[in-house]
């Protein structure tokens, strides 16, 4: 069995205020874990531990409602990628109407676990298709093939 290594951290800091002034040190994980217990105890006052979660479900609450938006945002960029590369004259200025179409139908028809279930399948590319045929973009095969692979992947 091998000796796991405390690693050491190298940083500089420049005092507030204090012009060309440098200060460099080198901590060991296990000291930098110390200042960082230090300072949430300071952070957490003279709140019981029990009472933590009062704060911290709201943060995840908050985390994880970024995190959707983030992928949700993802999927629309990947897709106004897609339209964007394959737009024609007729179709350049529809380009975030069809997106943003295509966005809200698979919003409404998905849910958890979609992607693994033939009604979940059948019922996004039904309503890809009713998207694609309402801009006249129902018999680009390679377009209706690329757009549900990123509606899989991103949604």
């Amino acid at each position: 069995m091998k000796k796991k290594k405390d690693s050491q951290l190298s940083f500089s800091v420049i005092p507030d205020g204090e012009q060309g002034t440098v200060l460099s040190t080198t901590l060991d994980l296990s000291t930098l874990e110390a200042h960082l217990w230090e300072a949430a105890n300071i952070l957490r006052g003279p709140v019981d531990a029990a009472d933590f979660k009062t704060y911290i479900f709201p943060l995840l609450f908050f985390k994880r409602i970024s995190d959707v938006y983030e992928e949700q945002s993802q999927g629309k960029a990947a897709l106004t990628e897609l339209f964007n590369e394959v737009r024609t004259t007729n179709t350049s200025v529809m380009v975030e109407r069809i997106v943003n179409d295509i966005d809200q139908i698979v919003r409404i028809v998905r849910f958890p676990g979609w992607q693994q279930t033939i009604a979940g399948d059948r019922e996004v590319k039904q309503a890809l298709r009713k998207t694609l045929l309402k801009y006249k973009l129902h018999q680009e095969q390679d377009l209706f093939d690329r757009a549900y692979e990123y509606i899989k992947q991103y949604y």
